[in-house]
């Protein structure tokens, strides 16, 4: 008779408000389905453990110390990808060898939120499945692809039209969309 082995997977959120519950709350859905669940987070808004005790929580050295990131840049959230990429899998290759011997669990993949885009690379050359969690609402996604269609079309702009409505994107304003007026460039892509 084959002895079923229980099935872990590994959240990776990214540190940010409307990012950490999602993955959160779709890791108590994976343990109530009978998943051990493992948060790899940021030192940076580490998440509360007691709130979830049912979860094994690993800190990854994001070697952002001392950086201001209450806005987050596009730089600090590379700097952030490039420096959690070697913590990250050193922690899974010693999960990865300790699975048979000593928790008795395998690793079935690793979910990420998006932005966390290092875990892709991590897993492929680990061979481990991956899943990506997008946390964004519709009217993001929405913003973004109408910006990146034609971003000349609305960079640069006047701080004036701020308040103005955004064309094509009713009712949402300049200011809402996700490039705000912080340099009022013409975006590059990542």
């Amino acid at each position: 008779m084959k002895i079923q082995r229980r099935q872990s997977v590994v959240l990776v959120p990214y540190p940010f408000q409307g990012h950490v519950t999602p993955m959160l709350q779709l890791g108590s859905i994976l343990h109530s389905q009978g998943f051990s669940v493992i948060v790899a987070h940021t030192e940076y808004r580490a998440p509360n453990y007691s709130n979830h005790p049912e979860f094994v929580f690993h800190s990854i050295d994001d070697g952002l110390q001392g950086i201001d990131m209450s806005f987050p840049s596009l730089e600090n959230t590379y700097d952030m990808n490039e420096n959690c990429k070697a913590p990250l899998r050193d922690y899974l290759v010693r999960m990865m060898e300790e699975e048979e011997d000593v928790r008795g669990e395998q690793l079935a993949c690793i979910i990420y939120d998006k932005v966390m885009f290092f875990v892709d690379e991590v897993a492929t050359q680990l061979r481990l499945p991956s899943i990506v969690l997008r946390t964004f609402s519709t009217a993001y996604l929405n913003s973004m692809l109408t910006i990146f269609q034609q971003p000349e079309k609305y960079f640069p702009f006047e701080d004036s039209q701020l308040l103005d409505p955004f064309p094509e994107l009713h009712p949402l304003r300049f200011k809402d969309v996700p490039f705000p007026a912080i340099n009022n460039t013409v975006p590059e892509p990542v």
